[in-house]
């Protein structure tokens, strides 16, 4: 018997390691960095930095954006890193943008660009990497105006195949500069854009609050339901099958990806109610679900409190019992605890 539910768990834990590996290939589908040659050159140990470039956009997602990224790498260690995740640039007009920071004492190489997600226009103009000398000024290390070209950049972060995206171009361009006569245009065409496509995307009001789904493809209905704190987009790597045997409907839960909540104590029996208001508002009498996490918890509770409404559901990587019955007792303590630090109360509730 132990055999038996060792090899289960191994399995388990294999399973979860391929859908993790195949989520983070997916990923890679959405976005692309382009960047010049690291610097590689010595002698700017310790000194602060200022990377800087002017971008501007012209977004054709809702999540659509520019980044700048830098990455300070040391032997073996991790060194300085940011990519202006939490601060993604979708203005249309032309504006400076900067990282700064300190280079680490260690550093192997300094390498830098710029990245973009999803469809959209990206252009780039007057990039510069600066150090500050020990009298306090700042000496140009590298400067970029695309005025010859952009030979030097090239997809890919420095690490494998990462940052290297065929449904994006890169290309100099005389269009929309901001000084000169060139300026960068990275373009992204065709590029996934499940749980961000403005086209596709809708909201329905249910239950006092505004749920935001998309629909694709033709067919049976096949409902899918993201995990939690996730989205749509968090089943990306599946729906590019779906949508071409199903009529899928991919909703973001309240108060997650796109979706509005409201004051009502957010349980796991409110949310499945919302997806049945949700099949009601679109006049669909019953649907196949599919449930990864929260959303299996949903698929299954929605089959209890509707089974009408239910074809059939694939729920996995449910917690039927959230509690040390159906949790082993350190992961139920390390999400309990975690719970009652987060800021987030309302949020936190749902674990229980």
């Amino acid at each position: 018997m132990i055999t038996i539910i060792q090899r289960s768990v191994k399995l388990i834990f294999l399973t979860v390691l391929i859908t993790l590996a195949a989520d983070s290939l997916q990923a890679q589908e959405i976005w692309v960095s382009y960047a010049p040659r690291a610097i590689t050159e010595q002698g700017y140990a310790g000194l602060k930095f200022r990377y800087r470039a002017f971008i501007r956009t012209e977004i054709e997602d809702g999540d659509a954006a520019a980044h700048l990224w830098i990455r300070v790498d040391r032997e073996g260690k991790n060194g300085f890193f940011n990519n202006m995740g939490d601060a993604p640039i979708q203005s249309g007009e032309w504006k400076e943008y900067s990282i700064e920071g300190t280079i680490d004492d260690d550093y192997t190489q300094i390498i830098f660009g710029i990245w973009s997600i999803y469809n959209g226009r990206f252009y780039v103009d007057d990039v510069s990497l600066e150090v500050q000398t020990k009298d306090k000024k700042w000496e140009s290390i590298y400067k970029a105006d695309f005025e010859k070209g952009i030979e030097e950049w090239k997809q890919g972060i420095g690490v494998e195949s990462m940052g290297i995206n065929s449904l994006f171009t890169g290309e100099p361009v005389s269009e929309k500069v901001k000084n000169g006569k060139q300026c960068f245009l990275i373009s992204g065409e065709g590029v996934p854009n499940y749980g961000t496509n403005s086209k596709a995307g809708k909201y329905a009001e249910v239950n006092g609050i505004k749920l935001y789904y998309e629909i694709y493809g033709e067919g049976k209905p096949l409902v899918i339901l993201h995990g939690n704190g996730g989205s749509i987009a968090a089943a990306r790597g599946h729906l590019s099958y779906f949508v071409q045997h199903y009529k899928v409907i991919a909703v973001d839960s309240r108060g997650q990806g796109k979706s509005i909540d409201n004051d009502s104590e957010l349980t796991y029996e409110l949310m499945a109610s919302d997806i049945n208001g949700l099949l009601n508002k679109l006049k669909i009498d019953s649907a196949y679900i599919w449930g990864h996490s929260d959303g299996a918890i949903l698929a299954i509770i929605l089959a209890l409190n509707h089974p009408e409404k239910v074809k059939k559901a694939v729920a996995f990587a449910a917690n039927v019992l959230t509690d040390t019955v159906g949790i082993e007792a350190p992961v139920f303590r390390y999400f309990e605890n975690k719970a009652k630090n987060s800021s987030n109360k309302k949020r936190s509730s749902s674990v229980h």
